[in-house]
């Protein structure tokens, strides 16, 4: 349960952050689209959550036809230097898009060495999702197949919906991913 207080900023962000999910999940983009924006429209707290709305935001744009919103976006939000703690992949996929595509082959060549398997996971959807905007399908599917075979991926993706940014679900999630790993 969210320790938040009812009625503050980071309490209405939180939530508008996980309506977001469950819009982007339900592919309803548009409404995706409203909750992230609504939740960067709140002043942001630590550039760890804020690259997590700005990812999700411009791939739920993406999703929905909004190429021009998405960059604009990407102008009006994306900065090199944020501070991402555990949201590296979040920033790496945010980076592509922000350098206008072009370092995306150094880019799938970093991904390929990532050994974390939801680094790699949350880093392949969002490149996907780009290989896909610039009709890229070809590479976006072979991307999709080497997100298909990593280990322990599936299990931890789906908690991982709920952004795991408090300690217990980060430790309740890593508790799952071993559990799946023994019962294989």
């Amino acid at each position: 349960i969210s320790a938040c207080l009812v009625g503050s900023e980071m309490c209405i962000r939180d939530r508008r952050y996980r309506v977001g999910m469950a819009q982007y999940m339900l592919q309803n983009y548009d409404a995706a689209t409203a909750a992230f924006a609504g939740s960067l429209a709140i002043a942001p707290q630590d550039d760890d959550m804020y690259i997590a709305d700005v990812y999700w935001l411009v791939l739920s744009q993406l999703r929905a036809g909004q190429a021009d919103e998405a960059q604009k976006t990407f102008q009006q939000h994306y900065r090199p230097d944020m501070y991402v703690g555990h949201h590296t992949a979040y920033e790496k996929a945010m980076r592509v898009a922000a350098a206008g595509f072009a370092p995306m082959e150094d880019m799938l060549a970093e991904l390929d060495a990532e050994e974390d398997d939801l680094q790699f996971a949350m880093m392949a959807y969002g490149l996907c999702v780009l290989l896909e905007a610039h009709s890229e399908t070809e590479k976006a599917d072979a991307l999709r197949q080497k997100l298909l075979v990593r280990d322990g991926f599936w299990f931890l993706s789906l908690i991982h919906i709920s952004e795991p940014t408090r300690q217990a679900e980060i430790s309740y999630a890593v508790f799952c991913l071993k559990k799946k790993k023994k019962d294989i």
